[in-house]
């Protein structure tokens, strides 16, 4: 593959959201539910505007003590309700910016449970392109969510993490196991030209699994965010490939 787009999870309280924009094509902006403010929302939109950077929403649960990222079980509709409310709000604020609101990306555990959750992807798809037709998704690469987007001719695309360690089913390891978060940039700059060049990824058990690789992801809470999106564009860069938006 000679394209991908490089994405981060930006107004999240990053060090470094103003510095990433030149070496990201994709930002994801928190809606406040986990992270983020529509004064921070406003101000991350117009960054990512001044560096011609796509704009995504990024909701997830409304749990800011664990940053979304504790399972929170909630019955499908209420799923729908706040992850309807917190498109709403980014729309709007995207609009008075004169953004566009140019796909979703799911949070932390919600990302993670949609993803593997085919009658929740299902229902949260329908709803969403029932308001806002012609959106497209970012979802974790080969998981079910992306055969329902598939199905129901949706543009979902397949995303892959360069500072996380892959099970050798797909799935992302669990932050809490250890090697789950990898931090140095030489070996994040090898696993993603891997991923790219060979749509495979070494899993934390040393098998190289399939992945497709449209989307790479960096999370900017990390301490390392800045150091990693650069190391990645400059060397995926070197190596010809083009580094662009796929929403």
């Amino acid at each position: 593959m000679n394209k991908v787009d490089i994405n981060c999870d930006m107004g999240e309280g990053g060090l470094f959201d103003e510095s990433i924009m030149k070496y990201i094509k994709s930002a994801n902006i928190a809606c406040g539910y986990h992270a983020g403010n529509e004064e921070i929302m406003k101000k991350t939109i117009y960054m990512a505007k001044e560096q011609n950077v796509i704009v995504g929403a990024h909701p997830g649960y409304d749990d800011l003590e664990n940053f979304g990222r504790k399972e929170l079980n909630y019955e499908y509709d209420l799923v729908i309700a706040i992850v309807l409310q917190q498109l709403h709000t980014f729309y709007k604020i995207a609009c008075a910016e004169g953004a566009s609101m140019a796909y979703v990306k799911l949070h932390g555990a919600l990302y993670n449970r949609v993803a593997d959750d085919d009658k929740l992807a299902e229902k949260l798809l329908y709803y969403i392109t029932l308001e806002y037709p012609g959106i497209s998704f970012l979802s974790l690469a080969l998981s079910p969510m992306q055969r329902v987007a598939e199905k129901m001719g949706i543009s979902c695309y397949h995303e892959v993490f360069a500072d996380r360690a892959y099970e050798n089913d797909g799935t992302l390891v669990s932050r809490s196991k250890k090697g789950a978060i990898i931090t140095d940039v030489d070996d994040v700059k090898k696993r993603v030209y891997q991923m790219v060049s060979e749509q495979t990824v070494n899993s934390i058990n040393l098998k190289d699994i399939p992945i497709i690789c449209q989307s790479i992801c960096v999370h900017g809470d990390s301490l390392q965010a800045l150091s990693l999106c650069q190391g990645i564009y400059e060397h995926l860069s070197l190596k010809g490939v083009i580094i662009e938006s796929y929403m």
